[in-house]
C-alpha cells in the first residue's frame, strides 16, 4: 500500500459502518469500528500533523459527513459546554482504547469474546464476522465454533 498522507479532518458516520486497521506487514489488523452517529478520524493526522498508519474503509454501503479540524477546534473552543463534551467524547475514546488493549493481552479466545460482547454487542449485530474475528485475533473459524 501507498504512503498515507496526512488527514486531519474528523469525520461522522451518517449511516453504515467503517473499520480502521493498521498493516503489520503484509497483513490488515482491525482496530476500531465506527457505527452509526459515531465520529471517526485518522487520530495521528489529526493531532500531530502526520501521515497517518491507520487506514479506514467502509465495511457497509456508508454516507459520511466530513468535519475539517479547522471547524472542530473552533467549535471547541466556541464554549465551556462544548470543551466538556469533547473532553468527554476524548475520555470515551482513550477508555475504549485501553479496553482493546486488556483484549489483546487475554490469551484464551473465548474470553476475549466474552468481553468484547459484554462491551460492545453493537458488534455482532453490524460487522461482518470475518472482521470481528480479524479484530479479536482469531479466525473466522474459531470465532464461529465459540459463538455455537
Amino acid at each position: 500500500m501507498s504512503e498515507q498522507a496526512i488527514d486531519d479532518n474528523a469525520y461522522i458516520v451518517l449511516n453504515g459502518t467503517v473499520r480502521v486497521y493498521v498493516m503489520i506487514g503484509e497483513k490488515e489488523q482491525n482496530i476500531r469500528f465506527a457505527y452509526s452517529g459515531e465520529i471517526f478520524t485518522h487520530m495521528d493526522s489529526f493531532f500531530q500533523d502526520i501521515p497517518s498508519q491507520y487506514y479506514i474503509e467502509a465495511i457497509k454501503a456508508c454516507e459520511i459527513g466530513v468535519i475539517p479540524k479547522a471547524a472542530v477546534m473552533d467549535w471547541v473552543a466556541a464554549s465551556v459546554e462544548n470543551l466538556q463534551f469533547w473532553n468527554k467524547l476524548l475520555t470515551a475514546h482513550l477508555l475504549g482504547s485501553l479496553e482493546r488493549e486488556m483484549d489483546l493481552l487475554i490469551e484464551k479466545p473465548e474470553e476475549r469474546v466474552a468481553r468484547v460482547l459484554l462491551r460492545s454487542p453493537r458488534l455482532f449485530q453490524e460487522i461482518p464476522l470475518r472482521h470481528i474475528a480479524n479484530y479479536l485475533r482469531m479466525t473466522p473459524e474459531t470465532l464461529s465454533r465459540i459463538r455455537k
